[in-house]
């Protein structure tokens, strides 16, 4: 019905076997349809459904919606053409996976929507285990992520970025990586710590606020 050859069913169902078990009308329809109003090819859209089956396992106004409103807030002008090439991209959770990235990529590299358009795969990679020791490598190398494009940075392996881009040893970029996921695992750990000290304090004021809030009730009853 979607336009997929039917030879492709069985890898389909077999890589995403509860597709069995969805309901057509209220979860598989809506997703294509969904995709077709982003002006996305039917032809597209098969292809879409076919590598990516998953994606009609999600609800598409809680899931799909979100993610388009907030490619559009950074400035992506065609949302259809941008899903169309990171499908995956519409099952991304927006404040804990697309907000970070965006941030990390307008506030600290200085680079904007233009990037992530001519690279949409940026949102597709581990911020804190590629993204961020890659480019806090290029700087400490003093080079510029600006000139050498986030394309070129993050699809190569450690190795091959440390060769190519960084123009480094690999032992010295792995020694760098560990360093750093060392150090920021600590910032969380320690930041956990924080956060749990924060609402154990939260909890006992609450109590005492409650306690005393008991005690004034108590001494107004009694006069």
């Amino acid at each position: 019905e979607i336009g997929m050859r039917e030879s492709d069913v069985p890898n389909v169902v077999q890589s995403f076997p509860l597709l069995l078990g969805l309901d057509v009308n209220t979860r598989m329809r809506p997703v294509v349809w969904y995709l077709l109003d982003l002006d996305i090819d039917p032809l597209d859209v098969a292809k879409i459904c076919r590598a990516f089956p998953s994606l009609l396992g999600l609800n598409a106004e809680q899931h799909f919606d979100p993610t388009v409103q907030f490619l559009s807030s950074i400035g992506v002008v065609n949302i259809g053409r941008y899903v169309q090439r990171l499908p995956p991209v519409l099952g991304y959770d927006v404040d804990t996976n697309l907000i970070p990235k965006w941030n990390y990529l307008r506030d600290e590299l200085k680079l904007s929507a233009y990037d992530v358009t001519r690279f949409p795969a940026y949102f597709s990679y581990p911020l804190d285990k590629i993204i961020m020791p890659r480019m806090q490598y290029l700087e400490r190398c003093n080079k510029k992520a600006s000139v050498w494009g986030l394309n070129l940075i993050l699809t190569p392996s450690d190795a091959n970025f440390a060769i190519k881009v960084a123009e480094t040893k690999p032992q010295d970029y792995v020694a760098f990586k560990d360093a750093f996921l060392n150090q920021l695992q600590q910032v969380q750990e320690e930041r956990a710590r924080d956060e749990e000290q924060k609402a154990k304090l939260e909890q006992q004021a609450a109590r005492e606020l409650a306690a005393r809030n008991a005690l004034e009730a108590r001494e107004r009853a009694a006069r």
